[in-house]
């Protein structure tokens, strides 16, 4: 994006490509800090000012921050493992060169105003109110006040984690860990607090966990299982307000960009309409190594989304579990509203 808005020429915004972004990050202005978590993190800066179209006098101030932990941030800059990267800095600057950031950087240039644009990038800062991975904040260079023209994206490069609850807090209840993870889905599981906390003592966390996740399977399987019913169509609102939850803590600003085969943009406004011609099912694993559920669909066998956890030690000792929420194919497909 910062590569974007500054490739001004002739009253146009330049098509960009990979060799633009490599440039840019190549200009950075490292320096090192330290998160407040105690870990090192690299931290680079790059400006410029530019002017606007067919105006003298009017600059924008564009500037660039990345910040990264420090071994991330080596392998970034490390030219040798660049051509690892290639197709991902390509689809990225596919997404770049779009009808919709072509014309949110056009504005910028051709709008005779001075702005201060800043392009972030910040992979550092714990957040458990921000779900984007770039952020573009234009500020009122006389006010100092942000504009509307706040651009917020959530990049999904190959992972397709959407979201993840934590159990690992000192002191905390392991049950209430799972509980989160799916009331925001509609789904009370609290029934099996009883069950769960038995077998903890008996048995261990591990089969506490599973059984829990057996529950839940059999409660899904339950409502989705016959005819399009109210019931059904009830959860299906709560498991698209679950899903959009996890991958945007339910803020309609932000897009949704999938550059792991060129770019396709996300909408989960359209998926409620969309699953309403899927026949759904849920499906316990019971190959993989930790407790895992995924809802497909029941006639191609597509994965719509997974529920997966995983076990972890926590630093002062003793075992806890981390809750993920993955989309699956048949998701990017029903939610995709542009390639």
């Amino acid at each position: 994006m910062f590569a974007k808005l500054k490739a001004r020429t002739n009253n146009t915004i330049e098509v960009i490509d990979a060799s633009d972004i490599w440039n840019v990050l190549d200009s950075l202005n490292v320096e090192r800090m330290i998160t407040p978590t105690g870990k090192e993190a690299e931290w680079g800066e790059y400006g410029v000012a530019i002017k606007d179209s067919g105006r003298k006098v009017v600059n924008d101030s564009i500037k660039y921050t990345l910040k990264l932990s420090k071994p991330h941030y080596e392998d970034l800059m490390d030219k040798k493992k660049r051509p690892l990267m290639d197709n991902l800095v390509k689809n990225a600057a596919e997404y770049a060169n779009s009808p919709e950031a072509q014309e949110y950087c056009e504005y910028f240039y051709l709008n005779g105003k001075p702005d201060v644009i800043h392009v972030i990038s910040d992979g550092v800062t714990e957040s458990t109110t921000r779900k984007t991975d770039v952020e573009v904040i234009v500020t009122d260079p006389k006010t100092g006040k942000e504009t509307h023209q706040r651009l917020n994206i959530s990049l999904k490069a190959g992972s397709g984690q959407l979201g993840q609850v934590g159990g690992g807090g000192q002191g905390s209840d392991p049950f209430d860990a799972q509980k989160k993870l799916w009331d925001a889905f509609g789904i009370d599981v609290e029934s099996s607090r009883k069950e769960f906390t038995s077998l903890l003592t008996k048995k261990g966390l591990p089969t506490a966990v599973e059984a829990v996740f057996r529950d839940a399977t059999t409660f899904l399987q339950d409502l989705l299982a016959g005819s399009y019913d109210d019931a059904e169509y009830l959860f299906l609102r709560d498991l698209v307000k679950g899903i959009d939850y996890y991958a945007t803590l339910n803020d309609p600003t932000i897009i949704l960009v999938d550059i792991e085969h060129g770019y396709d943009i996300l909408s989960f406004t359209v998926l409620e309409d969309r699953l309403k011609d899927i026949d759904l099912d849920a499906v316990y694993s019971e190959t993989a190594k930790n407790p895992q559920i995924d809802i497909i669909d029941r006639v191609s066998g597509e994965i719509l989304i997974r529920f997966r956890t995983k076990r972890e030690t926590k630093k002062g000792g003793g075992d806890y579990y981390r809750y993920y929420v993955f989309k699956g194919p048949l998701l990017k497909k029903l939610t995709s509203i542009k390639k």
